[in-house]
């Protein structure tokens, strides 16, 4: 089912919460959206579920304007919808309880082989007549799932599926999102782990202060967000503020004593150069590169995430972030101290104009 918002707003206690959201969720792939605590990404999900009515704006299902529908209507369209919430919440009785509660006030008739599948699913076919109120944070979370797997419905929303769960219950969510992906349905991810924004997001839309300030793939997102709050959410250590130097045919951005090779088109003045990470090159000795960008540092802080590494390499005073994996932190046997050299190249570092100078 195809979902849009058009110049969708809302107010509450005379604060904007939403500011003329423009949006479009289909079922070609898994809709992302990112962005910062109060951004209003959970505000938008109860906007398009119904949950909530907007101070002005139309929202659409399947090109059908929702102001225009009987109340009917909206009930029809908003059974097709199933909302994962951030906090699960349980409804008394058993786990067996809860997974069909959706299906007896739709009056479908309950299939207990079904039932048993979906449990086996999310790993709960040893607690059917479980407590559901006594169940594990994540346990709980994979119910609030399965209660609105085993009804089916079209769309599928998930406000920040995964926030502060065990292992276990991240991966088995996870999977659920991946596979719901294949069988083209409607999903709509509300997630702050950048990760999963990269690894399922077909779509990804950033969100600060109301407002949609990006719409696009992880590459165009992530390689090259259209302005600074983007760029501040995605890269905390590698924006490098300075000013653009033109000399010797060369562009270079300048920060302290330190000059750096960009490609910056008609852009002059005070810039910030943004960089990915993932596009910083480590070694012992200098690499024989064409990059144009090749800079001894010094190993400040090397930090364990899961399969990989975050170094920081400071360059007299500017610092890099770059991600290598544990076998090359151990064949180079890098420490905190050591000295290596970090690598890139001119056209990886994403320049914009910026009036910020810390």
């Amino acid at each position: 089912m195809n979902i849009r918002t058009q110049n969708l707003n809302s107010n509450i206690n005379n604060l904007q919460i939403l500011k003329n959201i423009n949006a479009s969720f289909n079922n070609e792939g898994i809709n992302v959206l990112i962005g910062p605590n109060g951004a209003g990404k959970t505000s938008l999900l109860r906007q398009v579920t119904l949950l909530d009515r907007p101070t002005s704006g139309e929202i659409f299902y399947e090109d059908r304007p929702v102001s225009r529908m009987s109340s009917d209507e909206k009930t029809l369209f908003r059974r097709k919808i199933g909302f994962v919430f951030q906090t699960p919440l349980m409804l008394s009785g058993t786990v067996f309880d809860n997974i069909t509660y959706g299906l007896k006030i739709r009056g479908i008739v309950i299939n207990k082989n079904k039932v048993e599948e979906t449990l086996l699913k999310i790993g709960l076919s040893d607690k059917s007549y479980h407590n559901a109120k006594e169940l594990s944070g994540g346990e709980k979370q994979r119910l609030s799932i399965a209660r609105v797997l085993i009804i089916e419905p079209e769309v599928f929303i998930f406000d920040e599926p995964t926030v502060n769960l065990d292992p276990l219950s991240v991966k088995t969510i996870e999977d659920i999102i991946s596979g719901l992906a294949g069988l083209r349905k409607t999903i709509i991810l509300s997630t702050h782990n950048l990760r999963q924004a990269i690894k399922y997001g077909s779509k990804i839309s950033f969100m600060k202060d109301g407002e949609i300030l990006q719409e696009g793939d992880f590459k165009e997102i992530f390689n090259r967000p259209a302005m600074l709050d983007v760029a501040e959410y995605l890269y905390s250590k590698n924006i490098i503020y300075g000013n653009i130097l033109k000399e010797d045919g060369q562009t270079y951005l300048i920060r302290d004593d330190l000059k750096i090779v960009v490609v910056a088109g008609n852009i002059s003045g005070e810039v910030a150069g943004i960089l990915s990470p993932e596009d910083i090159f480590v070694s012992k000795t200098r690499l024989d590169s064409s990059a144009r960008n090749c800079f001894r540092g010094t190993i400040k802080n090397i930090e364990w995430l899961g399969s990989v590494y975050i170094l920081t390499v400071c360059v007299n005073k500017v610092c890099f972030e770059t991600v290598i994996t544990k076998q090359s932190l151990i064949s180079m046997n890098l420490k905190i101290g050591d000295e290596i050299f970090i690598t890139f190249k001119a056209t990886s570092v994403h320049i914009l104009k910026s009036p910020l100078y810390p």
